[in-house]
């Protein structure tokens, strides 16, 4: 567990489970109403070596809508915490993905917005 590690531990985090939500927990999907719910535009970005890399796909195959589903090569799920060359390449994707779809939105309803600089 990445948080009971050195490069991720902290006193807070003591890594335990309360049992009496157990049953709603092991009784949730997460992918359950994917296919009518997730309209809005979808990047998922998954790592090669995840043992939840099946999660990402089954979400990908799932949802409806315009999506794109980016595996990198060599990451773990915990490289995306704070491993540069892992984080780096990520946000970009990200920016893109945002800025292709969102601009987009912005352009088809004519609304737009402003956030100013502190």
């Amino acid at each position: 567990m990445y948080f009971l590690t050195p490069r991720g531990q902290h006193p807070n985090a003591q890594n335990k489970m309360l049992m009496n939500g157990l049953g709603a927990w092991v009784g949730f999907d997460a992918l359950d109403l994917v296919e009518t719910l997730l309209t809005q535009a979808l990047l998922i970005i998954a790592d090669s070596e995840a043992g939840s890399l099946w999660h990402s796909k089954e979400l990908h195959a799932k949802a409806p809508g315009p999506k794109e589903l980016v595996i990198v090569d060599g990451a773990g799920h915990m490289d995306f915490y704070d491993r540069p060359q892992f984080v780096g390449p990520a946000v970009d994707r990200l920016s893109r993905f945002f800025n292709d779809n969102l601009g987009r939105a912005t352009a088809a309803t004519g609304r737009s917005s402003t956030i100013a600089a502190e």
